[in-house]
Formats: C-alpha cells, structure tokens, sequence
C-alpha cells in the first residue's frame, strides 16, 4: 500500500524555528516525523472496559500487552481497522509493541475516543464465590489463562514434545524472521513449561486429560507462533512438533 505524502506549514515556537533554520535542509523531515512519532508513542491510550480512565498503553503488564496484539491481529470483535493497520505496519520498524502504540493513537483521532478492549467471557461473567463445603478445585490452564472449575479435577498425564520451530520470511526480501522469533519467544513461550534445545528446538511439557486435550494445546501454541509469524510477514511452515518417544506429531 502507497499512502500519499503532503506538505505541511505551520508556525514555529522560536527555539523550534531556531533549531530548524540551523540543521541541514535535507534532514528537517525526518527530523519533525521523529518527533511527532515520538508524540504519537506517549498519546497511545487504552480502555480496558473496567470502568477506568483509559489508560497509556506503555503502563500495562506484559500479558495485557500480548492479548492486545492477539486481538489486533485477529479477526474478532477487537480486529484492528483495516486502513489503520496498513499504515502502522508500512511505516513502524519491526517491534510490535510500537505496532500497538502507534496504532492507539491514530485510532483515538480518527474514530473520536480510545479503542477498547474486548473483554472475556470470564470478565462479563465472574463466578460467584463457594462456599468451603461445595468449593471445586481450581485448575490452572497455561494458555490463554483460562480457568477450568470441576467438581473433582480429572486425571492428568504429562508428556514431553519436540517442537522443531523453523520461522521463514515469505518472501526473499523480507527482513521479518528474527523479530517473529523474539515475539514468540517473549510473548508467547513463557506461558509454557519449556526447554530450549539448540537452533530453534525446544522441549514442552504439556499436562493433559487425554489426547484430545493435547491436541488442543499443541494446536494452540502452533496457531499463536503463526499468528506473530504473520505480523511480520512470516510463515511456521514446515514446523514440527513430535511427541518425544512416540511417533505422534502435529
């Protein structure tokens, strides 16, 4: 996508006019798109519909940080706009948390107020709390964080894959894989209990009911390696993930 270029006037405080008379001509532009860039990264707010002031994208937790990107990314109620989205990745190096931030702000101009956070189906619906007697126990899932209520928690067995993780950029120009891998590896491994091997192999442990319960995890941790894959313009094809001692994959 080619976005067009405009000339702009505007009036300069004196200490500005000062500074632009003295630098060299050629670099002014890039001068005033740095700093209005570096404008845009501190107006970057978000409502996190709980009620709150929005708040600035750079004081949130990590975890929010990655689900933030999960919904921009995706196709759900949180899809980024279009129009926008094409904007921020022509224009942002490659780091998606300044894809985020930057997308905050032209966001909160163009559509009047600040983007919302989907909730969850757990937020719009909070468990009310048991009593000792009747108290289920509470079940821990790594992904997604979801939380699995029963009355007795079903057997568990754990068993040991070997992901063969091979990230390419799509096409031969593309300079994507290396932040594709750093996001993969901040966003969404340490969510996991893994072992890094050597030159992108790792051992994951995975806690499962039975083996539809693991197809379901390692079908999730794949669809989340192509999904930051993706925002880079990269692809996991080819990626193997091998049950350790069997001849199981996916």
């Amino acid at each position: 996508m080619v976005t067009s270029r405009r000339q702009l006037s505007f009036y300069c405080d004196a200490d500005t006019g000062l500074y632009l008379s003295l630098i060299e001509s050629g670099i002014k532009t890039k001068v005033i798109n740095r700093a209005l860039r570096d404008f845009m990264q501190r107006e970057a707010l978000i409502d996190l519909d709980d009620s709150k002031h929005p708040t600035n994208f750079w004081n949130l937790p990590t975890s929010t940080k990655a689900q933030l990107l999960k919904e921009l990314g995706g196709q759900g109620e949180g899809k980024a706009d279009d129009h926008l989205w094409a904007i921020v990745q022509e224009t942002t190096p490659q780091d998606f948390y300044q894809y985020a931030a930057k997308y905050l702000a032209l966001h909160q101009l163009k559509f009047g107020k600040p983007y919302v956070m989907p909730r969850t189906q757990n937020q719009h619906e909070p468990i009310a709390a048991p009593t000792e007697a009747s108290k289920p126990q509470v079940k821990l899932r790594k992904h997604f964080y979801e939380r699995n209520l029963t009355a007795s928690p079903p057997a568990q067995r754990s068993t040991v894959v070997v992901l063969d993780l091979r990230v390419e950029n799509n096409n031969r120009h593309g300079r994507g894989r290396k932040r594709s891998l750093e996001a993969i590896d901040t966003i969404v491994f340490p969510h996991y209990e893994i072992k890094d091997l050597s030159d992108c192999k790792y051992e994951i442990t995975f806690h499962h009911e039975d083996d539809a319960d693991l197809d379901k995890q390692v079908y999730d941790l794949l669809r989340e390696c192509q999904h930051f894959a993706d925002l880079y313009n990269c692809s996991i094809e080819g990626t193997d993930a091998v049950e350790k001692g069997t001849d199981r994959s996916w």
